[in-house]
């Protein structure tokens, strides 16, 4: 790696949501955000930056809404941007873990009558199929946390810690009804036809758009899925790491894992690599 003028190294944050970093020479970047120090930008159709031009490549919760195609489509495009030996870090959720955790509970359920052990079974299910089939934001998530009672909410705050906050929170769907707004505009448009096209905007095509929003998960990845597509993509050294520990110097001082002393995401899956 090299450092630039002020010292610091080039850093990306890829799909940032709203969690950034104060601290580092950081470029955030992300579809959509509210943020005044985000660039919006649409990764699916190219990373809008010059090749080599960053040591650093950080991406949380976000390759598991990317189809594999679409994933190795940005990663290659990652590389292109990295500099010689350049680090990726990725954080996503760890198949692995919730399908142990899942067939932990399910044994558990089908020996016992414990109401806890329900719960946390049905928890697990959630992570793993709700993520993935759900038709509105949040799905069951939101609603099974608001029903929480004490134990359980310190089984999500040991499973989730730093995240459980915020999915505690209420999320609203913003709805983009331009579309259907400016039919009444359409002044030449017969009224069957303003019918006809108002029939569309039913349920079915309000979960049609919501599906293909990229909100939901496409892809859940274990260690190995997740290596072999680095590799294929052009990375090496492909390492499972841990929210304390990096290649990335001074990788704490950042806080974007470890939160307030509070791990974003305790049970995911962590990984680096180099561009090759």
């Amino acid at each position: 790696m090299t450092y630039n003028k002020k010292g610091d190294y080039n850093l990306l944050n890829l799909a940032c949501g709203a969690k950034i970093s104060s601290i580092g020479n950081w470029v955030n970047i992300d579809f959509s955000s509210p943020l005044k120090n985000v660039v919006q930008m649409n990764v699916l159709k190219g990373i809008r930056f010059p090749s080599m031009s960053f040591d650093v490549v950080y991406s949380a919760q976000f390759i598991e809404h990317l189809t594999l195609s679409q994933a190795e489509f940005v990663l290659k495009e990652v590389k292109r941007i990295l500099k010689g030996n350049g680090i990726l870090r990725i954080v996503t959720p760890d198949l692995e873990e919730i399908v142990q955790s899942y067939l932990y509970y399910l044994d558990l359920v089908k020996t016992g009558n414990n109401a806890i052990d329900t719960k946390k079974y049905d928890w697990i299910r959630i992570e793993l199929f709700d993520q993935i089939v759900r038709d509105q934001t949040g799905g069951e998530m939101l609603t099974f946390i608001a029903k929480c009672d004490e134990q359980m909410q310190s089984y999500l705050s040991d499973r989730l810690d730093y995240s459980f906050k915020s999915l505690s929170a209420t999320e609203l769907e913003e709805e983009d009804t331009t579309f259907f707004n400016n039919l009444g505009k359409l002044k030449k448009a017969s009224s069957l036809l303003r019918k006809l096209l108002l029939l569309f905007d039913s349920n079915l095509v309000k979960i049609g758009r919501f599906r293909t929003s990229g909100e939901v998960h496409r892809y859940i990845h274990d260690y190995y899925s997740l290596s072999r597509i680095l590799s294929a993509s052009g990375f090496s050294a492909v390492t499972r790491v841990d929210p304390y520990t990096s290649s990335i110097l001074n990788w704490e001082i950042y806080g974007l894992d470890v939160i307030n002393k509070m791990v974003d995401g305790p049970k995911c899956l962590y990984v680096e690599a180099r561009k090759c």
